[in-house]
């Protein structure tokens, strides 16, 4: 059962928060590849450094990184965690990118899923649900 989100929320400008749904901070270790490009969907592009998955969700993720990602870009993500059978590859669209608060030379970034087949949904939740149980 996905419970509330740890206090990582980023409202709009105007101040209203806009997710469709909750965030989380993984409970359990997950190894996250990361490929940018229009043709990371074949496995071609730059790969991304990620420091850190920030928060997930079903729709989406927040991760740092010591690149800045262009927003717009598409990438290519790749979940791995203990306990997994294997690897579950998403879709994502950077949303916004902007440099971090507290670490120099971090970047922040806002990343939303698509392109999700219905088989697909319901992976992401399971693998939503892995790695918030770290029981």
């Amino acid at each position: 059962m996905m419970t509330d989100p740890a206090p990582c929320s980023r409202p709009s400008a105007e101040g209203i928060e806009r997710r469709r749904s909750r965030r989380f901070r993984p409970a359990r270790r997950v190894s996250l590849s990361c490929t940018e490009g229009v043709l990371s969907v074949f496995g071609w592009g730059k790969r991304l450094s990620v420091s850190g998955l920030l928060d997930l969700s079903r729709t989406g993720l927040k991760l740092a990184t010591p690149d800045s990602p262009e927003v717009g870009s598409v990438l290519r993500l790749e979940f791995a965690a203990e306990g997994l059978p294997g690897p579950m590859e998403v879709f994502g669209e950077v949303r916004w990118s902007e440099p971090s608060r507290t670490e120099s030379r971090e970047f922040l970034a806002g990343i939303e899923f698509f392109g999700i087949a219905a088989q697909k949904i319901q992976d992401l939740r399971r693998l939503c649900e892995h790695l918030e149980d770290a029981s």
